[in-house]
Parts: structure tokens; C-alpha cells; sequence
């Protein structure tokens, strides 16, 4: 089962890491098979705001797009 440490904190106060919880966690008895950062996930994710969109010239599925990329 996996469980998100956020959701974890707001059902119980936890001033421990993540490593630390695991180890007690697993000496009370229940498994902690792994610790899974996933912000790890979205490295080299650019996020862009579309400024403008046309219709691609010759194809009707595509569109063509002005982005701003320095969207944060």
C-alpha cells in the first residue's frame, strides 16, 4: 500500500524524515519496502503559458502556438 507522507501530516503531527519514520514504522511492525521522492519525477518539465493559437497551415489536427516559456 502506498501512503503520501502529505496526507500522513495531516492526520498526525510527524517531525521525523522520511528515513526516519520508515525505520520506525518498520521496527513497529509494518514494511516500509520504499521512500519515493517524486519530485524527482518532473525534472526537465518546462512549463510555458500559450499566448497565441492558429490553425497549422496544412493539417487540420495540428495547431500552432507563441508560448512564453518563462512562466514559474
Amino acid at each position: 500500500m502506498r501512503i503520501s507522507l502529505n496526507w500522513l501530516r495531516e492526520l498526525v503531527e510527524i517531525k521525523l524524515s522520511p528515513e526516519e519514520l520508515a525505520e520506525t514504522l518498520t521496527m513497529a511492525g509494518f514494511e516500509v519496502e520504499e521512500i519515493e521522492d517524486r519530485r524527482t519525477w518532473a525534472n526537465g518539465v518546462v512549463i510555458g503559458k500559450v499566448l497565441e493559437r492558429q490553425p497549422h497551415p496544412n493539417a487540420d489536427k495540428l495547431s500552432v502556438c507563441q508560448v512564453d516559456n518563462r512562466c514559474r
